[in-house]
């Protein structure tokens, strides 16, 4: 498997991919719920935006994020030599 001290920098490469990324959903999803009920006034399909906005964009911006992570953890698999070749 991987010898410890020759892949220390890259479990800091994916620590910090996963941090960052980890801080962006949560920030994303704190602020629509904080800021939600100040949207609700506009209407978009009949629904309020606030509403549209926590349940369904935040929802899909996760998953998004899920995609955007596995996209980089390649990258940094590749740089690292710890990639796989389907």
């Amino acid at each position: 498997m991987m010898e410890n001290e020759r892949f220390w920098p890259y479990w800091a490469a994916t620590r910090r991919l996963v941090v960052v990324l980890a801080l962006i959903c949560f920030l994303a999803n704190l602020f629509g719920l904080i800021f939600s009920h100040l949207l609700d006034d506009f209407r978009l399909f009949g629904f309020p935006l606030g509403f549209l906005i926590t349940g369904q964009f935040l929802v899909l911006l996760s998953i998004g994020i899920v995609f955007w992570f596995t996209g980089f953890q390649d990258q940094i698999d590749a740089h690292y030599g710890a990639d796989e070749d389907l």
